[in-house]
């Protein structure tokens, strides 16, 4: 079941959208220890509070869904709220 989803409409470059998110990845793997790989256009996520994410990439959309373990969901609105805050951030022209 999923604990956080978050869709967003966008124009950045598919590719340079995914170098950011690539980074953004890298961050969390060194802050909080997420493990991320990619499959495609997708960016999979687990580790540390994460049963499993995922973050697909289109030519004009992002999709994130979170799947939260049991600790985090205690933090779910603001864990939420600063995914929405990084993703607006990325998609920022």
């Amino acid at each position: 079941m999923t604990d956080i989803s978050i869709k967003k409409n966008h124009s950045v470059d598919k590719g340079v959208l995914r170098g950011r998110l690539e980074e953004l990845a890298k961050e969390l793997k060194a802050k909080y220890g997420i493990r991320y790989r990619w499959d495609g256009d997708k960016c999979l996520l687990d580790g540390a509070g994460v049963k499993q994410g995922i973050v697909t990439i289109s030519p004009t959309g992002l999709t994130l869904e979170v799947t939260l373990g049991m600790m985090a969901k205690i933090f779910k609105s603001k864990i939420e709220e600063e995914i929405d805050k990084k993703v607006g951030k990325m998609l920022a022209n």
